[in-house]
């Protein structure tokens, strides 16, 4: 196998190209593509975007529903030294200052959009054409110097405004060591495979891993996971909380069992059931990550929750004037790791993570009980104000969720007569559960000292494409069906 730490990904696709020629290296919708074919059409594909007019230092917007060509699009990009972002059409008609800033958009429209001058526009019929010219894969031996910017990650956007990371030539090996670190964790040595499109960065590191590995990636949906779950040969994949939920639920109402595959679910914590149904139903090994757009992976998270960071990650705990704090104790988690983004391709958003010398200030509450251990306790702005005392609500909200018949929890504040902070308990109970005994089993895993507690029953509970709980959405709801009474 190729050095994961100093092959770019490029030069991986040759290695395999010239040993494994006729090896899948992806799929989709039953068509596969081989190792020396992707080669050949990466090549061709380069060739006509740098014909097109696109530089090296480029941004090229990248909107493909078509799997393959759009991971054939992202490594011609690479191959022509321009970083590369996958968007979507409501991207295209929404946000007029990111399509502003590309020097070439790709898409799957010819249909009208403002002029940018000076901006190139192709659909990709034609980048899907170009791929028949058969141009020559040592085209692609190209390296470029390692603060060359080659790829453009967005972030969810729960402390703001998103923004825009850069991953640059010198960060992508380290990236790649992590993903491989955290996924050899497992006996599984199968295909890998992507359940989300290249507008989440997952679908990038999976290609990653792939072509470092020379092994298959299968791109799937949710729904075709499920149909295809009997033949699915062992894998590796990636997936938000929220969608294991999905499977672990549609897996067993058709009552099926665990294939051989590793899971790695990051974005949030992972409730104790939640990781239960997934062993049961959909892969034999699960492993929780703590991750950013910004550092990469960095830590597995066991079921106490309490994650090892893994090599080349470092984290400080800090208080609220930036000194760090000792082991043990309370307090913002700052995070560096080998592939640390240098900074924002957008302003940050003042209220959010930010870089600073070369760490990342994150907007999460933790602790380290010991060195190379770290403790995620929640998001300094879910710090609920309870009758005077502060109160991190996630790993209550985790063990609210381990309840019986709990399938989703969240605490919040909300005022009570005089206006201090009173903590609403809102539980969602999977179908047909009654609700007698859960006031009193809930009160239980509180703290003692909170004052009056209240609870509600509630529908799902509303979170971002990335799992995070709406908290302020949630509260201000409260607030406003309460004043309507």
């Amino acid at each position: 196998m190729p050095d994961a730490q100093t092959l770019p990904t490029l030069a991986a696709l040759l290695h395999w190209a010239r040993l494994t020629p006729d090896a899948p290296a992806a799929s989709w919708r039953g068509t596969a593509i081989g190792y020396a074919d992707l080669a050949r059409k990466v090549a061709s594909c380069a060739s006509m975007l740098t014909s097109s007019g696109l530089q090296p230092g480029m941004w090229a917007g990248l909107q493909c529903d078509d799997r393959l060509i759009h991971m054939v699009l992202v490594l011609a990009c690479e191959a022509a030294g321009a970083g590369s972002m996958s968007i979507t059409a409501l991207d295209l008609g929404t946000d007029a200052g990111l399509c502003q800033s590309f020097g070439l958009i790709c898409r799957d429209t010819d249909e009208a959009l403002a002029p940018v001058a000076g901006q190139i526009r192709l659909t990709t019929a034609q980048a899907q054409a170009s791929l028949a010219a058969g141009a020559l894969p040592d085209s692609l031996k190209t390296v470029w110097p390692p603060e060359t910017l080659l790829r453009i990650v967005r972030t969810s956007g729960t402390t703001g405004a998103p923004k825009l990371v850069p991953v640059r030539a010198g960060e992508i090996a380290g990236r790649l060591t992590i993903q491989l670190y955290t996924a050899n964790r497992a006996p599984i040595a199968g295909i890998w495979i992507a359940l989300y499109n290249f507008t989440h960065a997952s679908a990038y590191h999976l290609m990653l891993c792939a072509l470092a590995t020379g092994r298959t990636l299968v791109f799937h949906d949710l729904e075709s996971f499920v149909s295809g779950f009997d033949d699915l040969p062992p894998f590796t994949a990636n997936v938000l909380p929220a969608e294991a939920a999905w499977l672990a639920e549609r897996c067993a109402r058709l009552g099926k069992r665990a294939r051989p595959g590793f899971l790695q679910i990051g974005g949030d914590a992972l409730p104790q059931a939640l990781r239960d149904a997934v062993t049961s139903h959909v892969a034999s090994d699960v492993q929780n990550i703590y991750a950013s757009n910004e550092t990469g992976r960095i830590a597995v998270v066991g079921p106490d929750g309490v994650g090892d960071l893994v090599p080349g990650a470092q984290c400080r705990i800090l208080d609220e004037q930036g000194r760090d704090l000792p082991w043990g104790e309370p307090g913002i988690i700052a995070l560096h790791t080998t592939a640390m983004a240098a900074g924002y391709l957008t302003d940050p958003d003042p209220g959010g993570s930010r870089i600073s010398d070369g760490w990342l200030i994150t907007t999460d509450l933790g602790m380290m009980p010991a060195p190379g251990r770290l403790q995620v306790l929640g998001r300094r702005d879910d710090m609920l104000a309870i009758a005077g005392t502060k109160l991190a609500p996630d790993p209550f909200e985790a063990r609210l969720r381990t309840l019986p018949g709990v399938t989703d929890a969240a605490l919040i504040s909300v005022p009570d007569g005089q206006d201090v902070g009173r903590l609403l308990i809102m539980l969602h109970l999977a179908p047909g559960i009654r609700q007698d005994g859960l006031a009193e089993l809930a009160t239980q895993v509180l703290p003692r000292n909170l004052g009056n507690v209240d609870l509600v029953f509630t529908g799902p509970l509303p979170r971002t494409d990335t799992g995070k709980l709406r908290r302020a959405f949630l509260r201000d709801a409260w607030m406003q069906h309460q004043a309507a009474r």
